[in-house]
């Protein structure tokens, strides 16, 4: 699927809703970063360690993040406590059940959970446009 210039600028106000959360040195993991995994490239100079995940990615390392292709519907690859924040933009709202991939994301967090930035993300409320956002950290 190509993108429009529409689709570029929506990604980028995205990003720079999320890049605030994101601290310097921190590991980060996209889930559902897509085919080029742009986020953590948007927030390079702050992030140490990153790993994209998503279905449409070619594993293994390709410039200066980790890939794993992997349905993130699906228990992840990756260790308990391996990040700092988990990274979803524009993915939640594409899921029937986000309980199980939310689970996941807590599981490789560092410690507990504590801000996800979703409009608040209040009692699991989903909404399309440009706040359809989560960022988790510790």
């Amino acid at each position: 699927m190509s993108y429009t210039s529409l689709d570029h600028f929506i990604a980028r106000m995205r990003f720079k809703a999320a890049y605030p959360h994101i601290r310097k040195g921190a590991r980060v993991c996209d889930l559902g970063c897509g085919l080029d995994a742009a986020f953590l490239d948007f927030a390079a100079e702050r992030i140490a360690y990153g790993v994209g995940v998503d279905d449409q990615v070619r594993d293994g390392a390709r410039g200066k993040w980790q890939r794993v292709r992997q349905d993130i519907r699906e228990p992840l690859p990756l260790e308990s406590a391996q990040f700092d924040n988990v990274v979803m933009l524009a993915v939640l709202e594409h899921l029937a059940d986000p309980e199980p991939v939310l689970r996941e994301a807590h599981r490789i967090l560092q410690q507990i959970l504590h801000r996800i930035g979703f409009n608040e993300f209040i009692h699991y409320t989903f909404e399309l446009g440009l706040n359809n956002l989560m960022v988790a950290t510790r």
